[in-house]
């Protein structure tokens, strides 16, 4: 499934965004402007796609391809 809208019901949620490039490194945004942490971190250098992951358990949740 194809969307290009963050997912309504995970708009208040903290999620870990893991964005993979050559290093694989992670951030986390508390939850409060979650569009806006989505369009930052694959905007970063060398981003081709980004995993959001439920911070707990680290569950994948959706993927945003960068660009």
């Amino acid at each position: 499934m194809r969307t290009d809208e963050y997912p309504r019901e995970w708009l208040s949620r903290p999620q870990v965004l893991r964005a993979y490039d050559h290093r694989g490194w992670t951030t986390l945004h508390d939850g409060t402007h979650p569009v806006a942490a989505l369009g930052e971190v694959p905007a970063a250098p060398g981003v081709v796609e980004v995993h959001s992951r439920n911070v707990a358990y680290g569950c994948f949740m959706f993927a945003a391809a960068a660009g």
